[in-house]
C-alpha cells in the first residue's frame, strides 16, 4: 500500500517507496519470532493458570500487539515490535487452544474439531486478504490500519468468549477438583454428570493420574517413559509442517507471481487464500473419515510432485525477464501453486495440529505441546526472514527445497505415527508405551493391553478396586 510504504519503506532509485529485503524480512519475521517466544511460554502457563486463562491473557498480549501497530506513525521498528507483542499472543494460543479443545473433546469428533483450529485460520487468513483489496487504494493511513485494527476486535471476542466455557475437565481433575470435572464433562458431552459415559472418562483420566508420580521434572519430557520418541516426533512433525513450504507461498506468493505476469498482488491474494480456506472443510471430512497416516502421506507425495513441477517448470521454462512471452510456464505455476495448497490445506495443514494434540499424556501434554508448537514457529521464523534473500540468489529452484522436505516427511509418518483416529487420549497413550507397530496400528485392537498383575515395564497394573475391564475405555477389552 502507497501511504504503508511512503511512512516505513526506503526512497528507492526511480523516487517511489519500497522495501529492502532485510527489512520487509524483519518485519515479517518479527511474528513469528515473538510467537516463538510464546509458544515456549505457554506450556507453563497453562500448568499454572489453566487453558481457559492461558487463551484469554494470550489474546490481551494481541490486543496489546495491535495497539502498537496502528499508533505507528513512521518508525517501521515500532511497527515490527508490535508484530512481535501480537505474535507472543499467537504463539501461546497457538499451544493452548489446540490442547484446550483436544482435553474437551468427545473422541469420535476430537480429529474434526481440532483440526476447526487450522481452518478458522484459513478463513482469518481469506477475510484478511478481502479487507486489505477492499482497503488498498485508499490515500491515508486507514489503508494498512483498519485491516490491523480488525484484529484487536477477533482477540477481544476469544478473550472474553473463553471465559464464558468450561475448563478443561482433564486440567481440572489434575488440580483435585472432580466434581468441576466431572460437570464440565457432562457440559460439553450433553449428558448427565451421573450419567456412565461421564464415569467412565473420569475412570480414564484418574487411572491414568495414579499411573503416574506426584511430581514432573521439565526435563522428563525427554527422559519419561517412551517420551523422547514422541517428543521428537511432534518437534519434527510441526517442523514439518512449515517445511512443505505453505507460508512461502502464502507470504511470498504474491511477490512470487508478479514475475508470471499476474501484477495484482491482491487478486493474487485472493486466488491463494480462498482455495485454501475452501479446500481445509474438505479437510474436515478427511478428518473425521480417514486415517490419520494415510491422509498426511498421501498428502506429502502431492507436495512433492506439486513443488518438482513448480521448481522446474519456474527455473527451466519461465522467462524471468519477460514472462508474458511464456505464458504456458506461468499459467502451469500459478495452477501447481494451487493444487499444492489443495493438498496442504486437506492434509498437513490441520491434521498435524490433531496429532500433535493427541500425543502426550496429560502429565506432559503442555510442556510437549509448546516445545513441538515452538519448533513450529522457529522454522515460520527461517523461513519468513530469509526467503526473500534466498530467491534472490536461486529462485525457483528454491522450490526444490521443499520437494525434498514432503519427500522425507512420507517416510516418517510411515515409520513413526501411529494411527490415532478414533481413540481417547490414554488409549493413544498406552499404544506408545506399548511400542505398537505404526505401520499396523490402525488394525490394534487393544488386546495385548497389560492386565491386573502384568509385570509391564512402564504400565503399572491398575490400582485395586478399580474395573480392569472399564479402565481405560475400550482399551483393555474391545
Amino acid at each position: 500500500m502507497q501511504n504503508y510504504a511512503h511512512r516505513f519503506g526506503e526512497i528507492q532509485p526511480d523516487g517511489s517507496y519500497g522495501f529492502s529485503a532485510i527489512r520487509q524480512g524483519t518485519i515479517t519475521a518479527n511474528l513469528c519470532a515473538g510467537a516463538l517466544v510464546g509458544s515456549l511460554a505457554a506450556g507453563k502457563l497453562a500448568d499454572v493458570i489453566g487453558r481457559r486463562m492461558t487463551i484469554s491473557s494470550s489474546a490481551l498480549f494481541c490486543m496489546i500487539g495491535t495497539v502498537l501497530e496502528i499508533a505507528s506513525t513512521n518508525h517501521w521498528a515500532q511497527f515490527a515490535v508490535g508484530r512481535f507483542v501480537g505474535g507472543i499472543g499467537i504463539g501461546s494460543l497457538s499451544v493452548a487452544v489446540p490442547m484446550y479443545q483436544s482435553e474437551c473433546a468427545p473422541r469420535a469428533i476430537r480429529g474434526i474439531l481440532i483440526s476447526s483450529y487450522q481452518l478458522f485460520i484459513t478463513l482469518g487468513i481469506w477475510l484478511g486478504y478481502m479487507v486489505d483489496y477492499g482497503t488498498n487504494e485508499i490515500q491515508s493511513t486507514a489503508a494498512w490500519r483498519v485491516p490491523n485494527g480488525l484484529s484487536f476486535l477477533w482477540a477481544l471476542i476469544l478473550g472474553g468468549g473463553i471465559l464464558l466455557l468450561p475448563e478443561s475437565p482433564r486440567y481440572a481433575y489434575r488440580m483435585g477438583r472432580e466434581e468441576e470435572a466431572r460437570r464440565n464433562i457432562a457440559r460439553l458431552s450433553g449428558f448427565d454428570a451421573n450419567d456412565k459415559e461421564v464415569t467412565d472418562q473420569i475412570n480414564d483420566i484418574r487411572v491414568k493420574l495414579q499411573e503416574e508420580s506426584a511430581e514432573s521434572n521439565w526435563w522428563e519430557i525427554f527422559t519419561g517413559p517412551r517420551m523422547l520418541y514422541r517428543t521428537i516426533l511432534g518437534v519434527v512433525l510441526q517442523a514439518g509442517q512449515q517445511l512443505t513450504g505453505a507460508n512461502f507461498l502464502f507470504y511470498y506468493g504474491t511477490t512470487v507471481f508478479s514475475a508470471t505476469g499476474l501484477s495484482n498482488s491482491y487478486v493474487t491474494q485472493i486466488i491463494l487464500g480462498s482455495v485454501n480456506a475452501g479446500c481445509t472443510f474438505l479437510g474436515l471430512w478427511v478428518a473425521a473419515k480417514c486415517g490419520r497416516r494415510l491422509a498426511l502421506m498421501i498428502g506429502a507425495a502431492w507436495q512433492f510432485m506439486c513443488f518438482m513441477v513448480y521448481a522446474l517448470v519456474g527455473h527451466f521454462c519461465l522467462n524471468d525477464a519477460d514472462p508474458a512471452s511464456t505464458p504456458a510456464a506461468g499459467n502451469v505455476l500459478i495452477v501447481f501453486s494451487c493444487l499444492f495448497i489443495v493438498a496442504f490445506a486437506t492434509t498437513w495443514g490441520p491434521l498435524v495440529w490433531a496429532i500433535v494434540a493427541e500425543l502426550y499424556p496429560a502429565r506432559y501434554r503442555a510442556k510437549c505441546m509448546a516445545l513441538a508448537t515452538g519448533s513450529n514457529w522457529l522454522w515460520n521464523f527461517l523461513i519468513s526472514l530469509f526467503t526473500q534473500l534466498i530467491v534472490q540468489d536461486i529462485h525457483w529452484l528454491y522450490g526444490l527445497v521443499f520437494a525434498c522436505c514432503s519427500f522425507a516427511l512420507f517416510f516418517i509418518v510411515y515409520f513413526f505415527v501411529i494411527e490415532s483416529k478414533d481413540r481417547s487420549l490414554e488409549e493413544i497413550d498406552t499404544m506408545y508405551l506399548l511400542h505398537v507397530n505404526p505401520i499396523t496400528s490402525a488394525k490394534w485392537d487393544g488386546s495385548k493391553m497389560p492386565h491386573e498383575g502384568s509385570s509391564s515395564e512402564h504400565i503399572p497394573s491398575p490400582p485395586n478396586g478399580v474395573d480392569v475391564e472399564r479402565v481405560p475405555t475400550k482399551t483393555l477389552h474391545e
